[in-house]
């Protein structure tokens, strides 16, 4: 679990870092629970240095074109100050091409707009359409 460290540029010591790492070591992975990561009675800081203040898991496949990027997200996140979670399905979709045109001065909004349903169509082809999903 050590890549759930991510920004280690502010620690002091190494100390810190071996707290930090002993933090993350005792959680425990159980997909069920919201976060999936749940910490032991007492176990979710180490003194007043370092706490766990939520835990996010996420799932995602990604697929790129040179016009279009698109990436499915399944989320399940906890939030331990508000002790307050929830588990998501996210669709993230960047049309390179369409945004090209966009910031031009001269905007052909035909040329935008089949732009846009031909992108749609091909999401609809290949990642929405019930023949796709049987």
């Amino acid at each position: 679990m050590r890549h759930l460290v991510v920004d280690s540029s502010f620690l002091l010591n190494g100390a810190d870092l071996w707290l930090m790492l002993q933090l993350i070591k005792s959680a425990i992975v159980d997909p069920p629970v919201q976060g999936g990561l749940p910490w032991p009675l007492g176990k979710e800081s180490t003194g007043e240095r370092f706490s766990v203040v939520g835990v996010w898991h996420t799932k995602f496949k990604a697929y790129k074109s040179l016009t279009m990027g698109l990436k499915i997200i399944q989320a399940d996140r906890f939030d331990f100050l508000t002790n307050s979670g929830e588990t998501t399905n996210e669709v993230n979709l960047k049309l390179k091409g369409i945004i090209g045109h966009l910031k031009d001065e001269v905007v052909e909004m035909n040329t935008v707009k089949d732009m846009l349903q031909e992108k749609l169509k091909l999401i609809w082809d290949h990642f929405l359409s019930f023949d796709c999903l049987s």
